[in-house]
This record gives structure tokens, sequence and C-alpha cells, in this order.
């Protein structure tokens, strides 16, 4: 899977590098949340980053069911720099 974090380029603008560092830091802790234990997941760039899910495991082991459950709670607002924000999560699979 790819997933790139929707909007994130206006944290950074808005409330500055320091504030979109500190928003990653939270989804990277939430991606980790959604994750079974075979799962990789690694930052490819920015607000980039990919999920790797064992072949042996596949659509059988509910890969899309990951990524729905990624988009849900990657999405949650949370605050930074006093403010509540929300950012969206597009992702792609590939099989």
């Amino acid at each position: 899977m790819l997933l790139d974090l929707d909007d994130f380029k206006v944290v950074n603008d808005t409330l500055e590098h320091p504030a979109g560092d500190e928003l990653l830091r939270i989804v990277a802790g939430r991606l980790r949340s959604c994750l079974r234990d075979d799962d990789f997941v690694a930052q490819l760039g920015g607000d980039e980053s990919a999920v790797l899910v064992p072949s042996a495991c596949g659509a059988a082991c509910g890969t899309l069911a990951l990524a729905e459950r990624i988009v849900a709670t990657v999405g949650q607002s949370a605050v930074i720099a006093g403010r509540p924000v929300r950012v969206g999560c597009s992702v792609g699979v590939s099989v």
C-alpha cells in the first residue's frame, strides 16, 4: 500500500514545520496501531509512506480492511500547537 496524507502541506504552511513534524509523529503512532505483527511500514518522504503486507497473507487476510482501518484511524483529528487539526489519508493498494 502507498499512503499519502491529504492537506499535510496546509498544516506545514499555516502552523509551520515543527507542527507538521508533530503531526507526522502522531500519524506514525496511529499507523503502527493499525498494523499486524507481520506488516511493515516505512516513511518514503515527507507525508508519504508504504505499508508492506506479506504476500502469503494477501487479500485473504484483509488487506482492503486494513487500508480502510488506516484511513479511518489516521483521519481522526489531533491537537497540534493548541489547534485541532485533521488530515485525510489516501491509500493505493497493489497486489
